[in-house]
């Protein structure tokens, strides 16, 4: 089954707080790349998983960027 981001309160949704930011920013889009690098090779380690391993970084991204709107962090982990 394939999941599709909402249109309703897509100006709020945190995958296009992401999308945004690493657009904007070429120095977090250098540091997601490292990131995922390392978690992808932890995860084939059996060290870690790899969607925790990036886990900090897109809340600390997406809670920049709603806190700049006024609104309130969310949680963006999907457990």
């Amino acid at each position: 089954m394939i999941d599709f981001l909402p249109t309703r309160g897509w100006e709020t949704v945190h995958q296009r707080f992401f999308r945004d930011r690493l657009l904007e920013h070429p120095g977090d889009r250098r540091r997601h790349e490292a990131l995922k690098r390392s978690a992808a090779a932890a995860a084939l380690e059996g060290t870690s998983s790899y969607n925790a391993a990036k886990t900090g970084f897109v809340q600390e991204i997406v809670d920049a960027a709603r806190g700049r709107l006024g609104l309130q962090p969310v949680s963006v982990d999907h457990k």
